[in-house]
């Protein structure tokens, strides 16, 4: 099996399942898919797109092989009510990924940091709908736009030096430090009102790293949740037919 996460700007793929899996993050083009692959046997590809017509390089590469694409939301539907008026309107890999994180978790907290950072909450069958917010990379570039003058963060420092010394290490620990404690402040409001008192906090994503260092939340980083929640929703539905 082939799990695809389209972001906005890369393919997150992984094939196969457990301590045999390979996976890596791709250019979002048929020919990277077609390499990352290689000889390997692939019987089907399951995916979430959060992009108007992603899926159309997955689309091209499955029917040049003959392989069946299960897309969340359209083959394989949200299973729980989301609270959304329009469930088309939420972006698939928050509820997949809120479906993996009940999976293992129970009730909890569910954090997705990349080009966007979503915040959201499920327990039991009641997804609770939280907040979308930008992402790290997204946010200091827009600084960056907006202020020609200063200089680009640097978001893979390990630490943070304050005071600061220059205007890197500024943008910088405003940057790092910020966005965890937005990250914090989201989790805590959010927490509140869906009323989950306890449980955990699962976070998933390419920002996630980042967070881990300098947040005040005790996470549970799960690097695969939407690769998860794309397997079992594509079990549910084999044992069910």
């Amino acid at each position: 099996m082939l799990t695809v996460d389209r972001g906005n700007t890369t393919l997150d793929c992984r094939l196969g399942s457990g301590g045999s899996a390979v996976r890596d993050r791709l250019e979002p083009t048929e020919r990277a898919l077609v390499e990352f692959v290689g000889s390997r046997p692939l019987d089907v590809v399951v995916a979430a797109s959060v992009v108007d017509r992603g899926d159309d390089e997955l689309a091209s590469f499955c029917r040049q092989r003959g392989i069946p694409l299960l897309r969340a939301g359209v083959e394989l539907p949200c299973p729980f009510p989301t609270g959304y008026r329009d469930v088309a309107e939420l972006g698939v890999d928050r509820w997949v990924g809120a479906f993996a994180a009940r999976e293992v978790h129970g009730p909890c907290v569910v954090v997705d940091a990349g080009t966007a950072v979503t915040v959201d909450a499920i327990d039991g069958d009641r997804f609770f709908a939280g907040v979308i917010a930008p992402g790290l990379a997204t946010a200091s570039a827009g600084l960056v736009q907006r202020a020609p003058r200063l200089p680009l963060a640097d978001l893979d420092a390990g630490s943070v030096e304050l005071p600061s010394a220059s205007p890197t290490q500024s943008v910088t620990a405003g940057a790092l430090l910020g966005f965890a404690a937005m990250v914090d402040g989201l989790v805590s409001r959010v927490r509140a009102a869906a009323r989950i008192a306890s449980g955990i906090v699962v976070l998933t994503g390419g920002d996630a790293d980042r967070i881990v260092r300098h947040s005040e939340t005790a996470f549970e980083h799960e690097p695969d949740l939407v690769h998860a929640g794309l397997t079992w929703l594509f079990q549910r539905r084999d044992s069910s037919s």
